[in-house]
């Protein structure tokens, strides 16, 4: 079946969009790459994303989203994120994505434990950053720190690599995560269904089947 022109150059944005999305402005570095050659494309990254975030103000100006008397920012941990915020949506309440926070969370009570034990813990641990009480959820991974240790520089993937990984996030993040006021507010607390359907057209754009 012949697609028309509008839908064709439609589905080549999108594609544009999600290459964008998975690889950063210019895609991964080739193999061999120098660090100047990627400290040269990290500023442009950094430019890039400047970029974006003034095309994304001015979309969210021409929608009128300044007007709405409630308005939030959501994101993940990442400071490319929170810098477009800083500089553009300061009036926006800040929020860290929900998944993003208990997926750390989760990362930390299974490792160095059983699974039946981690998931006890998980459940305590989860309903405490639902319910906005993140210094809880803190002070419980310092302790389980202390049994486990300190991680070695570069140590990765270890059962206190993961536990120290989801401190940092977290005691990084704690301001951005007050869950049930953000509820009671009405506000998101998660973009994951906006991931969920990039990622569905990710496949139906890039995929060889048809449906």
């Amino acid at each position: 079946m012949a697609i028309s022109q509008q839908l064709q150059e439609r589905i080549e944005a999108l594609a544009a969009e999600l290459r964008y999305e998975v690889h950063g402005p210019r895609g991964c570095p080739p193999w061999g790459t120098k660090f100047v050659d990627m400290e040269q494309e990290t500023t442009e990254i950094g430019d890039a994303i400047h970029a974006f975030g003034k095309q994304l103000a001015a979309a969210a100006w021409q929608r009128g989203f300044a007007a709405a008397p409630r308005k939030a920012f959501v994101g993940d941990g990442q400071d490319a994120n929170w810098s477009v915020w800083r500089r553009h949506f300061s009036r926006y309440t800040p929020i860290l994505d929900f998944i993003h926070a208990i997926c750390y969370v989760f990362a930390a009570t299974v490792a160095g434990r059983p699974l039946r034990e981690g998931a006890a813990i998980y459940r305590q641990w989860a309903q405490w950053v639902w319910s906005g009480e993140v210094q809880q959820v803190i002070e419980a991974l310092r302790v389980r720190q202390q049994e486990l240790g300190l991680p070695e520089k570069d140590e990765q993937e270890s059962p206190r690599s993961k536990v120290a990984d989801a401190l940092r996030y977290l005691e990084n993040q704690q301001s951005r995560m007050h869950y049930a006021e953000y509820r009671r507010l009405g506000l998101p607390i998660t973009s994951s269904h906006i991931e969920s359907t990039i990622k569905q057209i990710n496949r139906r754009v890039k995929g060889t089947e048809k449906f």
